[in-house]
């Protein structure tokens, strides 16, 4: 193998090693914000650097061609181990693979940037207001006496007006309930040795994929415990985050985050609200970086008052 293939197989080798490099570092560290940013960076630098060294490498290696041409100056080894269209090749493969690898990275951020904007927890209450009492009138007026005989047939009874009758109120567990998206499974959980003889077990992997959606028109409330069954496997060290919206999408409260053995309440208002839809996604507690896992709702509930 003679000078001229050994640089060929050589550039080829460093492309390979790059691409690979590449693919290594996006699968590894771009699943998570906290790493992604860093990778995004460093993916800009290398081929800002790549480019300024491209642009310096054509320089002196035309420089010394004409040093050598003219004044007999020996060329530097290391410059003429390569000619300068494999240099060429070699800088610019690198440059692309680092554009690419910045682009797929690019793409990342801004998802995990959406699903993690934080949303104000809205203000509501389960209570309703108190409706003012009717103020009785002063001065009782007599009827005025009719002119018309009075009648031996009994007056027919009178049904009342609509608003006027009460409401009962009513509650339902939804774990009997069919939903309109997704699949859960009912059956009793156990948060911290604590029981709930009604309960649903989902599986939770990410936002786009772990989705449970109910019809609650004319509810005005719903009450849970979120958390991880006691006695789920591949559990250990991830936490999972629940998130509650309504049928245009907006997030009924802050997202709840729990664990095995730190289950949390959750207790939200459903006015106006005809579809409740629950997110849930899993991660690791210490890296951050996306996992699988098994949620779980204790006596989910909605309610109208």
């Amino acid at each position: 193998m003679n000078k001229s293939q050994r640089a060929a197989l050589f550039v080829f080798l460093s492309l390979l090693v790059t691409l690979v490099g590449g693919a290594t570092l996006y699968f590894g560290y771009a699943g998570s914000f906290a790493t992604a940013v860093p990778l995004l960076v460093g993916c800009v630098l290398a081929a800002f650097l790549m480019i300024l060294a491209a642009a310096r490498t054509t320089s002196r290696y035309r420089r010394s061609r004409m040093l050598a041409d003219r004044h007999q100056v020996p060329p530097g080894k290391l410059l003429h181990a390569l000619d300068l269209r494999q240099w060429l090749t070699l800088l610019v493969g690198i440059t692309v693979v680092a554009i690419t690898l910045g682009a797929f990275t690019g793409v990342r951020v801004l998802a995990l940037s959406a699903t993690t904007t934080p949303v104000p927890e809205p203000s509501f209450s389960l209570s309703p207001s108190p409706s003012p009492s009717p103020t009785p009138s002063e001065t009782p007026t007599e009827p005025e006496p009719s002119s018309e005989p009075p009648s031996d047939l009994p007056s027919e009874p009178t049904d009342p007006p609509a608003s006027d009758i009460p409401v009962p109120e009513a509650t339902k567990y939804l774990d009997t309930e069919e939903t309109t998206e997704g699949y859960r499974d009912p059956k009793p959980v156990t948060f911290a040795a604590k029981r709930f003889g009604r309960g649903i077990v989902f599986g939770c992997d990410d936002v786009t994929n772990s989705i449970l959606q109910w019809n609650v028109a004319g509810m005005t409330s719903f009450s849970t415990t979120a958390g991880i069954d006691d006695a789920t496997g591949n559990s250990f060290g991830k936490t999972v985050e629940f998130t509650f919206y309504d049928q245009d999408g907006r997030k009924l409260a802050k997202p709840v985050n729990v664990s095995v053995g730190h289950p949390k309440e959750v207790k939200l208002a459903l006015t106006n609200v005809v579809s409740l839809r629950m997110t849930c996604a899993t991660r690791d507690t210490k890296t951050n970086e996306e996992r699988e896992t098994t949620g779980a709702l204790g006596d989910p509930t909605v309610a109208t008052e």
